[in-house]
Formats: C-alpha cells, structure tokens, sequence
C-alpha cells in the first residue's frame, strides 16, 4: 500500500486566449462566397483550381462574404483549415 503521496501541479499560461474552434465553411451564394467559422484577424485566402490566389485578406468579422468572378471550384483558407467550396 502507499502512503504519504502528494501531487503538486503548476499551471503555466500558455499565451492563447480566446480560441475558436468553429468549423469552416464556405456557401454559394449570388456574387462570390458566404465563408463562416473564421477567426477575426486571421488570414483568409482563396485559391483556384490552378492554385492562383484569388482573394487574400484578414477576416474582419466570423462570417464574411467574399465576391467571386469566376464560376467554379476553390479552395478557402484560414488559420489551419483548408475546405473545397463550388461557385
């Protein structure tokens, strides 16, 4: 039997605040991109099938439209998630 054990924990901040872990997503809509579940101030990039960067900005809000030109398959970008979107 043990006897006598004591546990010390120490709590060490790690510097992230706030996090949000709302999924991305990204609805067809009449003009562009309707994109959700971002992070306000973190980068959200846009890409073609080509690979060109379509839109590159920082998201101002947690959800935000993004207009399009150009009817077809992106790839939308923020913080570390990646989705495939069609216009």
């Amino acid at each position: 039997s043990v006897t006598g054990i004591t546990i010390t924990a120490t709590v060490f901040p790690t510097g992230i605040e706030n996090v949000q872990s709302a999924k991305l997503q990204a609805i067809s809509t009449d003009g562009g991109l309707q994109v959700s579940g971002l992070v306000q101030g973190e980068m959200l990039s846009i890409y073609n099938t080509s690979g060109q960067l379509v839109y590159n900005g920082n998201a101002t809000a947690p959800e935000q439209f993004v207009p399009l030109n150009v009817h077809g398959i992106y790839i939308v970008a923020s913080g570390n998630q990646r989705i495939k979107a069609v216009y």
